[in-house]
């Protein structure tokens, strides 16, 4: 307010991941190949929404989200000269969990 930052204390969860990660390494010829495959799924998220016409905003656990990726790294030795290469890729999605949606509704979806 008048530029002052202002701090509110939130009634929200600690968010909560379930994690889960494979992986292997081997020697082939004169490389080191790692590979990498991992998850992560929560169903707290925190979200903060700004409703139309409020100023304040809320900091809820209001998201359900599921990432996903892998990543692939290869290294070469020459005598003196070594080379890295890698690569990684992740995807995700969320999704307003039971309570988010009940918050938007109730609110009547007005959110940015």
């Amino acid at each position: 307010m008048n530029g002052e930052k202002r701090y509110f204390t939130t009634n929200a969860e600690d968010e909560i991941y379930d994690m889960y990660e494979m992986g292997l390494r081997d020697k082939v010829a004169f490389s080191t190949v790692n590979a990498t495959f991992w998850m992560t799924n929560t169903d707290n998220q925190l979200n903060r929404i700004y409703l139309q016409g409020v100023n304040d905003a809320y900091t809820m656990n209001l998201l359900q989200t599921r990432r996903w990726g892998a990543d692939v790294a290869f290294q070469q030795t020459f005598g003196k000269l070594t080379l890295e290469e890698s690569y990684a890729w992740l995807n995700g999605r969320s999704d307003y969990n039971d309570k988010g949606r009940k918050f938007l509704m109730e609110n009547g979806k007005k959110h940015d």
